[in-house]
């Protein structure tokens, strides 16, 4: 469930997808279509380890042995 209006989410996703992917607004430092998805499907704050096999378990952490 969406703790905002989906109008709100959507504008959010086209803000975060325009401005990391534009060099001159991300100082040169753009996102990948990888980087832009994990942010918007886990955000950005750390959590426990789990079995599941995402994509941000395999880049951001090493999973545990399940």
């Amino acid at each position: 469930a969406f703790v905002v209006p989906a109008r709100d989410v959507v504008h959010r996703i086209r803000l975060l997808c325009f401005s990391g992917s534009h060099p001159g607004i991300a100082d040169g430092r753009t996102l990948t279509p990888e980087e832009i998805v994990d942010t918007v499907l886990y955000g950005v704050v750390a959590r426990p380890p789990t079995c599941s096999t995402h994509h941000a378990d395999h880049t951001q952490r090493k999973a545990s042995a399940c």
